[in-house]
């Protein structure tokens, strides 16, 4: 049986990892735990990661409580809330940046053999600062992290056989009960009631095979400059501009894409990213027109900055991209960034 790594990561070593980093830097840096959730609070967190923003630190405790999501979020985005307040070099925060690189390569959903052994490498070199850095015993969860590349070799990337999607399903039973109020027979009403919410799906076509776009206009709607002009013009006839519908927000295969969010496109010394601008669909086919950008690694925050040398248009076609995932755009030191949810294996 394949383990589940929102229980075993997100609502385990994170979260009591976490909190013993966290109250390692209260201790030597003075950021005291109600500062951290000030910061929580006031920080950007933007669409998706809106959605499941950190809970708040419990000031006396032995983890970050909050559910997997959340925690995944709060892992992947401290470097961007208090990493401007620790030193690089320290040891605790090495641990942290090592911690969300083994968590990116075991979340992403396409895993190569050399990124197993460096998996492999990076597992051993967490587990060795954890023990050097905090006198708290080990786990048994962080025994079966030391398993993880040989499971991934048997069942595949674990994002793709984990809980959360089960998980997920459950907040519309929740939801229904707790808003019906009614505790008869309450298996057949909620079966029931998911029944009329599937079928309304299908009817809207909000399912994977039919792409959505948002507030569809004509291409006179939207002003932009004559480099967009240019790439629609080379791709599609006068006649077939002028019969498309174009959007400033898309959903294709679930996924909601919006204007100046990023795509990965390409990952070669840095990663090709496309800044999204306008979409637009044909037969089906969604095409995304935006602008291409580099994004440089900054190590030590393990957060991407992106770099526009020039505003060099591109368009894509979204079945093509081998990562589905988009991403918000934050801001760190005035420089525009993104934070990934998992390592691009392209």
């Amino acid at each position: 049986m394949p383990p589940c790594l929102a229980h075993d990561l997100f609502e385990g070593i994170v979260q009591y990892d976490l909190y013993l980093a966290l109250a390692y830097f209260e201790k030597v840096y003075k950021l005291k735990k109600e500062i951290i959730n000030r910061k929580i609070d006031n920080f950007a967190f933007l669409l998706i990661e809106k959605l499941d923003k950190p809970s708040r630190v419990p000031i006396k405790g032995y983890n970050i409580g909050g559910h997997a999501v959340q925690n995944w979020v709060f892992l992947r985005f401290i470097p961007l809330i208090i990493g401007d307040k620790i030193n690089r070099k320290d040891d605790v925060w090495k641990m942290i940046t090592i911690l969300i690189q083994v968590v990116g390569i075991i979340c992403s959903p396409s895993i190569c053999n050399e990124l197993l052994f460096h998996l492999d490498s990076l597992i051993k070199k967490y587990l060795s600062i954890r023990v050097k850095c905090f006198e708290v015993t080990l786990r048994p969860k962080h025994h079966y992290l030391e398993h993880y590349p040989q499971l991934i070799q048997v069942f595949g990337p674990l994002i793709c056989v984990n809980t959360l999607s089960f998980e997920h399903k459950h907040v519309f039973y929740k939801n229904f009960v707790r808003t019906s109020r009614n505790f008869k027979n309450v298996t057949k009403s909620i079966s029931t009631k998911h029944q009329y919410y599937q079928s309304a799906l299908t009817k809207n076509e909000m399912f994977y095979n039919s792409p959505v776009i948002q507030s569809a206009n004509t291409l006179e709607e939207f002003t932009y400059d004559n480099n967009i002009m240019k790439c629609l013009v080379s791709i599609f006839s006068v006649d077939e501009l002028n019969s498309l519908h174009f959007g400033t927000e898309v959903i294709y295969r679930g996924t909601q894409y919006c204007e100046d969010q990023c795509i990965v496109i390409g990952s070669k010394t840095n990663l090709d990213i496309c800044k999204l601008k306008l979409f637009c669909i044909k037969s089906k086919k969604v095409y995304a027109i935006g602008i291409q950008c580099d994004g440089i690694i900054d190590d030590d925050f393990q957060i991407y900055v992106l770099s526009v040398s020039d505003n060099y248009i591109i368009i894509i076609t979204l079945s093509n991209l081998n990562d589905y995932t988009s991403y918000s755009i934050n801001t760190h030191k005035d420089r525009p960034v993104i934070v990934l949810k998992h390592i691009i294996n392209l």
